[in-house]
């Protein structure tokens, strides 16, 4: 089993995730949290520098998590709609090839309907907190929000729950219960 915590810079899903590994329903979950920060620190670029080489590495680990997840119960800090949605922008703009972009569309394709959840989480809006790492730029999380939003049509995504603003109480309840559905589903 494996659920993903998806969504821009921002917008709660480490903060969630982290107050998911104090809940008895998680106790036997791999958690993982998000690599770039990990990336930065080898050299990579991130965020809007993003390039072909980034891009290829988030991939690899993303496509990894989740095959970890065919014999593990695994949580994520992002995954292959993160990854499709930021090489969308990425190629779009011209900072990585069309056989990368191709790549990351196809393992996308060959692997979403593997997480049995996706999270989408909704940004907060306003002023985000300038932590050294995450971008600030208002404008460029509004455009890479809209791009998870066309991939989640697109493709009509139906394993995509989308959470709208909320307290990370709240967030946790949701992902809680959709966990307790799933349990109750395959106990019947």
């Amino acid at each position: 089993m494996i659920y993903a915590l998806s969504g821009v810079q921002g917008s709660g899903k480490t903060t969630t995730l982290n107050l998911l590994k104090q809940k008895s329903e998680f106790c036997d979950f791999v958690f993982y949290s998000e690599i770039l920060r990990d990336l930065q620190a080898r050299g990579f670029f991130i965020n809007e520098s993003g390039n072909n080489e980034t891009q290829l590495a988030v991939v690899i680990m993303h496509l990894s998590n989740l095959l970890e997840g065919a014999s593990k119960k695994v949580m994520v800090d992002r995954g292959l709609l993160d990854v499709y949605a930021y090489t969308l922008y990425h190629h779009q703009s011209g900072q990585i090839s069309k056989s990368v972009y191709n790549l990351v569309k196809n393992v996308f394709e060959s692997n979403i309907y593997k997480y049995d959840q996706i999270f989408l989480f909704e940004p907060h809006g306003g002023v985000l907190e300038d932590d050294g790492v995450r971008s600030t730029d208002l404008e460029w999380h509004d455009t890479i929000n809209g791009y998870f939003h066309s991939i989640v049509k697109e493709y009509e995504l139906d394993n995509v729950t989308i959470l709208g603003e909320g307290t990370p109480a709240s967030r946790v309840d949701s992902i809680v219960r959709s966990y307790n559905e799933w349990l109750y589903s395959s106990e019947a």
